[in-house]
């Protein structure tokens, strides 16, 4: 270990000497934290300081950015997840509506960034962990460490949006906590009362009719009232908007949906905790490095 940091502060040292000298030193100390580092014998923190120290010294930015990984992740990912993310919701909560089938292709379980995760660098990222990381003969490939972060969040993203089906969407369970109180709650083109003389409704996201979105008619009061927000994300734009208060780990949540002329106090349940109003944290400000 002693010889190690030895070498690692000559390689140091060499950063603004002779090039081949540099280069010598380098080797050998690549060559040294190899036998250390690869097979895991050092302590964690070591681990990462020397992954650290060889990721930023052994391959210059020209050659990470002509890595064959680096590459084929523009050919097959960047141009498309810049096209579906950029200015768009939910990724950006101001933005336009995201093409839903769009983001499928992209985030889907067989969209761009899990075909590619699992083609090309799922043997080089260790998932034992969170965060997630390069293994140590991908981090002295050049590949940033940061760049790996773009694969847990997609998983997460994945999880919350598509479900055990794989399809977009979920169901949404609906049971007014008020005695007082009703509306009538329309999502993709389905609707149901919402009351407290009323079962729990369930209803699904984005609905036989997407662009339809989600309306809340609130029929307290003669003249009545809604709330909608239309398009096949209007579900998740209300919600993006509300202060929710989640319980057991996102799984439910209590909503206090209120207009000028009425109010419902509900609880919003989905079928697990990994659903899109709880990933909502996740998909906001998704985007993807242009190199890895």
């Amino acid at each position: 270990m002693s010889s190690l940091f030895a070498a690692l502060n000559a390689t140091l040292g060499a950063r603004d000497l002779d090039p081949d000298l540099r280069t010598e030193r380098l080797i050998s100390f690549q060559d040294r934290a190899a036998l250390i580092v690869a097979p895991r014998q050092a302590p964690p923190v070591v681990v990462q300081m020397v992954e650290d120290v060889l990721a930023q010294t052994t391959v210059p930015r020209v050659q990470q950015i002509a890595n064959p990984v680096t590459q084929q992740w523009q050919r097959e990912v960047f141009d498309l997840c810049r096209q579906v993310t950029e200015r768009r919701f939910p990724f950006d909560l101001a933005g336009e509506d995201a093409d839903p089938a769009a983001f499928a292709a992209l985030l889907g379980p067989d969209g761009a960034i899990e075909r590619f995760f699992h083609s090309r660098v799922e043997p080089d990222i260790d998932t034992s962990v969170s965060p997630w990381r390069w293994r140590p003969e991908a981090r002295f490939s050049g590949l940033s460490p940061d760049s790996v972060e773009v694969f847990e969040k997609a998983r997460a993203v994945r999880a919350a949006f598509f479900g055990p089906s794989g399809r977009l969407g979920t169901e949404v369970t609906l049971a007014a906590l008020a005695e007082r109180g009703q509306a009538v709650v329309s999502l993709g083109g389905a609707s149901a009362g919402v009351g407290a003389n009323q079962e729990a409704a369930s209803l699904g996201w984005p609905g036989p009719d997407p662009q339809a979105g989600i309306a809340v008619a609130f029929q307290q009061q003669a003249a009545g009232s809604s709330i909608t927000q239309l398009g096949p994300w209007g579900f998740l734009r209300l919600m993006g908007g509300l202060r929710l208060r989640e319980r057991d780990g996102g799984q439910r949540f209590l909503v206090d949906l209120r207009s000028d002329a009425g109010r419902l106090f509900l609880e919003m349940s989905f079928p697990s905790a990994a659903n899109p109003v709880a990933g909502l944290s996740a998909v906001k400000g998704f985007s993807c490095p242009a190199d890895l």
